[in-house]
């Protein structure tokens, strides 16, 4: 059972994926990315989308590293999930 679908929550359901098990997440919110989703307007990251972003996951930016605001972190991470096929183990407005 993952808490969680922020940042180190996805990560941890890839890795589980990457094992051979079915993770289930339980999500409180709407939408994954954790405290970005609740974030102030206008909210920047203060570290560089090169330190930022996965390993194994690339936005095809690196050559340009920006620092993301809350709503384009929010998209990365959604790519994120999109590539691996971790939405079909959250489950949404869950606690």
């Amino acid at each position: 059972l993952v808490i969680g679908a922020g940042a180190s929550g996805l990560t941890v359901m890839k890795e589980l994926k990457e094992l051979g098990h079915t993770p289930i997440c339980i999500e409180e919110n709407m939408r994954i990315g954790g405290v970005y989703t609740k974030s102030y307007d206008r909210t920047m990251l203060t570290t560089s989308s090169l330190l930022t972003a996965y390993s194994d996951y690339s936005d095809g930016r690196e050559d340009r590293p920006v620092f993301w605001s809350d709503e384009e972190y929010l998209d990365y991470l959604d790519g994120f999930a999109t590539k691996f096929k971790l939405y079909e183990n959250i489950h949404f407005r869950s606690s």
